[in-house]
């Protein structure tokens, strides 16, 4: 399996949010997650594509503010309940929804 990942960025009548676009090269199946801030500010930035992941840099301020957002093992949430917002980011591997 092949997957391409894009991001797009976009500004309208004073709202932003990004596009992440996910792309099976060998299905030519698509799927559009929108990212905003307020809903799920921790994938606002990815960094990578590994096998079937997809790897972020996720700001404290978003883990802390989108916790309840998350869906993560109890390991990984027991983690994030110990992060401030001033702390420094986490790297999250998100596994990609099937195409």
């Amino acid at each position: 399996m092949f997957i391409y990942g894009l991001l797009f960025f976009i500004q309208k009548e004073g709202e932003i949010w990004k596009e992440l676009v996910i792309l099976n090269k060998d299905s030519k199946v698509a799927r559009k997650i929108k990212v905003s801030a307020d809903i799920n500010g921790h994938l606002m930035t990815p960094i990578g594509l590994e096998n079937d992941t997809i790897l972020f840099i996720s700001y404290a301020l978003y883990l802390v503010r989108n916790r309840q957002n998350l869906n993560l093992s109890k390991e990984a949430l027991s983690i994030i309940e110990t992060v401030k917002e001033e702390d420094n980011p986490a790297i999250l591997y998100a596994k990609i929804p099937n195409l």
